[in-house]
């Protein structure tokens, strides 16, 4: 039988983009959802996590971004060494497509324009907080809902008018538009036509030509194996692997998907 790939390793590049050695997470009633996860993430790569749903990967988007503390480990993001327990100022946090867009990603009840400025009121020159001019927001938004192809380009709609495909694009225009040098997708296409799919992957790759870093967390093989860099496995809250894309294939993926591991 085949030998199980050596995992793959930094190959003398520069200092990773994000860093975690030991992590682990507990939920609300304290059961372990993560344990012990250890991975780098290179500048210009994608790394792909394949799992089942339901083996931690929404506490793994969460921690990896910045979002949520963790109990154990440490996390380095943006150049700044997070410790258990410690809070990510907003500033030094990942980009994150969340799994769900619908309770997570968007306000369904806002505007476009109103959810595409979720999370940067500190960041554009015609901001102040809770004050701002609306015309120049709008003004601002709909170049962004146009070259993202959000169908109908209306930035006055409210995002729950949208279909699913098109509340993805526009979740994606915001976080994408940020340049992230660090981007955390999880379950990117789930739910949207092949089209839409098609048109997000273009955009991760786009983000990883410009050298940003992304981790891209699916149940989809044919999504992981079409654009990672390195794959792993994330099975009952433990990380396994990485191995470079070459050294996998989909039959291997299933099975460690399910715990059997070679």
């Amino acid at each position: 039988s085949r030998a199980a790939p050596r995992a793959a390793t930094n190959g003398g590049r520069g200092a990773p983009l994000l860093e975690a050695r030991g992590l682990s997470c507990r939920d609300a009633e304290d059961q372990l959802r993560l344990e012990r996860v250890d991975l780098t993430l290179e500048a210009g790569e994608i790394l792909g996590i394949a799992g089942v749903q339901g083996n931690g990967q929404r506490e793994l988007a969460e921690v990896l971004s910045g979002r949520r503390p963790f109990d154990a480990g440490v996390l380095q993001l943006g150049g700044r060494r997070m410790a258990p327990g410690e809070r990510v100022p907003r500033a030094w946090r990942a980009g994150l497509i969340p799994e769900d867009r619908s309770t997570e990603g968007l306000i369904g009840g806002m505007t476009l324009w109103e959810n595409l400025l979720l999370g940067r009121l500190d960041a554009l020159p015609f901001l102040g907080g809770f004050w701002f001019a609306h015309a120049p927001a709008r003004r601002w938004a709909l170049p962004l809902i146009e070259r993202f192809r959000v169908s109908p380009p209306n930035a006055e709609l409210p995002a729950v008018a949208l279909s699913g495909g098109n509340q993805q694009k526009l979740l994606c225009a915001r976080e994408l538009s940020r340049e992230p040098r660090v981007l955390v997708a999880s379950q990117p296409t789930r739910g949207i036509d092949l089209g839409s799919s098609r048109f997000l992957h273009e955009l991760l790759r786009a983000l990883r030509a410009g050298g940003s870093g992304i981790v891209l967390i699916s149940a989809d093989l044919d999504e992981i194996l079409a654009l990672s860099d390195r794959v792993a496995v994330l099975y009952r809250g433990r990380l396994h692997g990485p191995w470079p894309r070459s050294a996998v294939d989909l039959a291997g993926l299933g099975r460690a998907m399910v715990g059997v591991h070679r």
